[in-house]
Formats: structure tokens, C-alpha cells, sequence
């Protein structure tokens, strides 16, 4: 299913629909709706509510995400969004299975429930009710909130009647013990050095837990080995990526600094690959999980994509030559392939290019007496 087609996003976002990020923002929209089971008919009420018509174009890709993958083709197909919700709605619709998994159910222990989403935490509350239920947690170390983690919720571990408490609630018909949290304040994982980093880099980021599992009591230090560290900050631009090669490349040759020692921190995955493009570009090695590449991204791959898309899109199968009509390539798309390394020009031998090109155009209207055409039409044309 399309879901970026310009046409069909109206106002604001008419520019951005046919980028890859708005195509994930959608993919993140289907699965928060669906998650906190919000019907294509109720994101269109809450549209014409609150004046977004955003919503409503939105409510309407919802609309044709949930009719494809209710369709025959897609029998054993589920929306893992879904998934938690849809078992707490059956849960609470059968009391006869929800005592049945309550009975069945004598301990439940939960890793990493940073990541938990609000169905993970509505599905935990249900189940968890009657049975003792120990959950180790780090807010700090959340890096699914692109997936609809809720590292917030666990402030809320002990409070009554908030999203995320596990406190008994009679009313509601959820008995068990009072919750407690318990701080594990010892580190035994980082050095000494790796630890003074952490603890001043910290400082700057807001806090969605405990200020105090900032400030872990180090490990006797028989019990762990010291590796000397230290870190470099640069902020985001070209002079910025520069600098950190710049300062890889100096670390390395000047101080010994091996490359597998050394990594290189981004804030989203698609910044970790951008700048593994421009260390790459430097002769530095990077070793990046292949989970993190998009191969038809890759600067080897995307432009040689293009040129077949291009070559291809007219044509006929088992047609004769005279048959095929001529492809036109835009001028974005033909100035993206120049610059990449099929095209093998910068923007000095493009500006030649175009300065030869009106040579030739001026020398033909001289001769024919035509209107001359400016530099872009001349280079689509080439």
C-alpha cells in the first residue's frame, strides 16, 4: 500500500509526502492508532474536532492499511502493533480466560520493560493482578520509543490509578500487594573512566527516571578492570563531521589509538549512517550492524536503481526498437545522478558542463535562428 502519494496530502504535508521519513512517520501513525485501538472512523471525528485535516487524510491511509490486511491475501497476517491490544480486549471481553491465565500464571518477570509500550503495560496490569510480578528496568536505556516504548510509565510503577501503576485497585476489580521499587545502585559494568564520561555526559539530558541510577556506587575495584577512556563532543553540520574524522585521524596516527577502539555516537540511526558514510569516504573502517543499512539507500546502489528505473520505465516486452518511446528524466533526478559516482562529476566539471552545452546552444541559434533554451533544459536534453 502507497502510503506517501502527494496528491492525496493536502496543505502542509503536500512537500513532504514523498520522503522516506514522512513514510515512517506513517508507519509510526498506524501503529500508535492501532495500539491504543483508535479507529480510522475516530482519528476522523478527532480531524474535523480539532480543525487538522492531517488527521483525517491520515485516518484515511489507517482506513486502507486495515482493509488490506483484513483481505483473503493477507489471512496469516497480523499488525504486531495490534497484537497486546487486541489480546487485552479478549481478556477483558472473557472472564473465564482472564481467571484461567490468572490461575495458570504463578510468577512473572520482565526484562527491559523500558521498551514496554502502553499495551504491554495495560496487558501486564490485567494479568498481573493476583500473581507476583518483578520487573528490571533502566529509563536510560530505552531505544525503542520510535516503536511506542513508554520509559515514562515506570515513575508510575507505584502510584494508584496512573497508566502504568501496579498498585491493587479494588474498584477495579484488581486485588494484589503494594508495589515497590528497589534501586539497584551498584555498577559493576563500567570502568572508572567510561563511568566519569557517563556521569558528566548525563548531566545534560533530561531525566525520565531516578536522578540517583545517574550516580551508581562503583564496584570494589578488584572486581573490574580499568580501561582509560576519554570523549569528544561535536555537534551536527559538515565542519562538525570534518572535525570528528579530523580528530579519528589524529587519535590514530599521533596517539596509537587503534579504530576498533574507538566509536562513534549518533542521535537516530539515520545520522549513525551518514557519518559512516563520511568516515568511510576518509579511508577510516566502520563496522556498522547491517540492521542499520538500507541497501537501496547505499550511495552505490540508489543511483544505479534510478538508471535502471529510468532505462526501463518505457518499455515494451518483445517490442521492437522503433516501438520503445524515449525516456525524459527530470532535472533533480539527473543532477543527483551526475554527482554520484556513475556520473563521476562535482559541482565545478556540472558548471562546465552547462557552460559547454550554451556554447553549442548559442552557436545554434546563430545558425537556425531558434529560440535559445536555458542551461537546465539543455542538460535534460543532453
Amino acid at each position: 500500500m502507497r502510503t506517501a502519494e502527494a496528491e492525496h496530502w493536502k496543505g502542509s504535508l503536500a512537500d513532504a509526502a514523498t520522503t522516506e521519513g514522512f513514510r515512517k512517520e506513517i508507519r509510526e501513525l498506524i501503529d500508535r492508532t492501532s495500539e491504543h485501538g483508535i479507529s480510522p472512523e475516530l482519528l476522523t471525528r478527532l480531524g474535523l474536532q480539532h480543525g487538522k485535516p492531517e488527521w483525517e487524510a491520515g485516518a484515511e491511509v489507517c482506513r486502507r492499511y486495515g482493509k488490506v490486511l483484513s483481505s483473503p491475501a493477507y489471512a496469516d497476517a497480523f499488525d504486531p502493533a495490534g497484537l497486546i491490544n487486541a489480546a487485552v480486549r479478549l481478556l477483558q471481553d472473557s472472564p473465564e480466560l482472564l481467571a484461567a491465565e490468572r490461575e495458570r500464571l504463578q510468577l512473572i518477570i520482565i526484562d527491559d520493560l523500558q521498551e514496554a509500550g502502553a499495551s504491554t503495560f495495560r496487558l501486564l496490569r490485567l494479568i498481573g493482578a493476583y500473581v507476583p510480578v518483578v520487573a528490571f528496568a533502566n529509563p536510560d536505556a530505552a531505544v525503542q520509543g520510535f516503536r511506542g516504548a513508554r520509559p515514562d510509565r515506570l515513575r508510575e510503577w507505584t502510584a494508584a490509578g496512573q497508566p502504568g501503576a501496579m498498585q491493587p485497585d479494588a474498584a477495579a476489580g484488581l486485588p494484589g500487594r503494594e508495589a515497590s521499587v528497589l534501586t539497584l545502585s551498584t555498577g559493576y559494568r563500567l570502568s572508572p573512566g567510561l563511568a566519569d564520561i557517563y556521569a558528566r555526559t548525563v548531566q545534560r539530558i533530561g531525566a525520565v527516571g531516578p536522578a540517583s541510577l545517574r550516580r551508581p556506587r562503583l564496584a570494589a575495584a578488584d572486581e573490574r578492570v580499568d580501561v582509560p577512556a576519554s570523549a569528544v563532543t561535536a555537534a551536527s553540520g559538515h565542519v562538525a563531521e570534518q572535525a570528528l574524522v579530523a580528530e579519528i585521524l589524529t587519535r590514530s596516527d599521533d596517539a596509537g589509538v587503534l579504530f576498533d577502539q574507538i566509536a562513534v555516537i549518533a542521535r537516530s540511526g539515520a545520522a549513525a549512517h551518514h557519518l559512516g558514510q563520511v568516515l568511510r569516504a576518509h579511508s577510516i573502517p566502520v563496522i556498522q550492524p547491517m540492521s542499520e543499512l538500507v541497501l537501496k539507500q547505499e550511495p552505490a546502489v540508489a543511483p544505479l536503481l534510478s538508471i535502471l528505473e529510468l532505462v526501463t520505465a518505457d518499455t515494451l516486452p518483445f517490442a521492437q526498437e522503433s516501438d520503445v518511446p524515449s525516456f525524459r528524466v527530470e532535472l533533480e533526478s539527473l543532477i543527483d545522478l551526475l554527482g554520484s559516482r556513475y556520473g563521476d562529476t562535482d559541482p565545478f566539471k556540472q558548471r562546465r558542463l552547462r557552460q559547454l552545452l550554451r556554447q553549442a546552444e548559442r552557436r545554434r541559434v546563430q545558425e537556425a535562428g531558434a529560440s535559445a533554451r536555458d542551461s537546465d533544459a539543455l542538460l535534460v536534453e543532453a
